[in-house]
């Protein structure tokens, strides 16, 4: 697949995504607020980006429609709490910090499981109190502190941990966080952290069958793994696979993520001889599915933010060419909801894409009798016609003589 085509999924979705924010009435949960303030503020340093390297218009237009829409569902918040306060201003210092790479060196022997029953990232859970202290002029308590340096976790406590250095990164408690890591700098552990985390997506990566199987949670936690360490740079996250897994769980028409992945072939209803029998079942089906089928917050958090990594690293490739994602193959006869938000003439954007306006493309000489072609073809007949009597004035056959007969020519009989 073109880079063009790759770029259109993403808008597409995250078209559906700030849609249903703008749509929906109910109030948002602080992971919600965190997310569209990030994007809302990523989406505006893109703009000028994509202006400075001469972008296509339309592609302008969709991030600065995409930032308002943002800006508007953000301005609808009633009795702002000092919380929300807080997660309005927060994410307008969060940028993509620089590419590299994890270190295979820092792999962890063995690993705890450490479940979280609320994987949310600021909804009054164990760790999401501590991202909230971290707020409060980089305060860490002794529990969080805990929380930070215990090594050997996995899924979400471990994209916690991620996520909790990374926003102290980025609001300038580096060196609160580098007192309690004892003579560690906060970004070789943030690479220790990465790398064991890219160690649990390994089996994703090299078993595409079981991407394909895969279920909600672990959906759910891939999309958050690919978003604090992509988010961080490390270009090992950014696979083609894991954006087509993303892609294909969005919901066709409301542009959520629920807890079901919607069918490739929708039911139109054209088939016939279906029992009575099997239709109430099927409508029983649908009643106990009704709750999987609700939006759910978080999921849908996450995959904006992976969606929004997946741009970044199709916008501004890295150093290394074997990371590239828009280089790489992908398949995209499972997403469902390809097309249903945005529609764009993404075949203008490849003839014009990367050049700057004020530059003529250079166009192929028109078809006529040029002179150096005349000039060719000329010597080319001197040469042949010179040979051709070269050959007869020197040739030992003398052509227009009487034959020569010989004595052998007849037998006597």
């Amino acid at each position: 697949m073109k880079r063009p085509k790759k770029d259109t999924l993403i808008l597409n979705a995250l078209g559906g995504l700030f849609d249903y924010y703008h749509q929906i009435d109910r109030e948002l949960i602080l992971d919600e607020i965190f997310m569209l303030s990030l994007a809302r503020g990523y989406l505006n340093v893109m703009q000028i980006s994509l202006n400075e390297l001469s972008y296509h218009k339309d592609i302008v237009a969709v991030f600065k429609n995409l930032s308002e829409v943002a800006h508007q569902r953000l301005s609808l918040l009633n009795n702002e709490t000092p919380d929300q306060n807080l997660f309005l201003k927060i994410p307008n210092v969060l940028n993509i910090s620089d590419y590299q790479k994890v270190d295979e060196r820092n792999r962890w022997m063995q690993k705890n499981f450490h479940p979280l029953n609320d994987t949310t990232w600021f909804n009054n859970n164990y760790s999401s109190i501590c991202l909230t202290q971290l707020f409060d002029s980089c305060n860490i308590g002794n529990e969080c502190s805990n929380f930070l340096k215990t090594t050997g976790l996995s899924e979400h406590a471990l994209t916690h941990q991620v996520l909790y250095l990374t926003i102290a990164e980025k609001i300038g408690c580096s060196a609160a966080i580098e007192k309690h890591l004892i003579s560690q700098h906060i970004g070789e552990y943030r690479t220790i952290l990465c790398t064991n985390m890219l160690d649990e997506i390994r089996r994703f990566q090299r078993d595409k069958k079981r991407l394909a199987r895969i279920e909600w949670k672990q959906l759910e936690l891939l999309m958050e793994q690919v978003f604090v360490c992509g988010f961080n740079g490390y270009v090992e996250f950014s696979d083609p696979h894991f954006l087509v897994a993303t892609l294909a769980w969005q919901h066709p028409q409301i542009g959520c993520y629920t807890r079901l992945k919607p069918e490739v072939v929708p039911d139109l209803g054209i088939v016939a001889g279906i029992s009575p029998k099997k239709k109430a079942m099927s409508q029983n089906k649908i009643q106990q599915e009704s709750e999987k089928d609700a939006c759910h917050p978080h999921t849908t958090v996450v995959a904006m933010a992976s969606l929004l990594v997946f741009l970044h690293f199709l916008i501004n490739p890295s150093p290394w060419p074997e990371f590239h994602l828009s280089d790489k193959l992908m398949t995209v006869d499972q997403i469902v909801s390809e097309d249903r938000f945005r529609n764009f003439r993404y075949i203008e954007w490849v003839k014009d894409a990367h050049f700057p306006p004020n530059i003529r493309l250079p166009k192929p000489p028109p078809m006529a009798w040029s002179p150096d072609l005349i000039a060719f073809m000329a010597l080319l007949f001197i040469v042949v016609v010179g040979g051709v009597l070269a050959h007869h004035i020197f040739s030992s056959n003398r052509y227009w003589r009487a034959k020569q007969m010989y004595h052998f020519s007849y037998k006597k009989l």
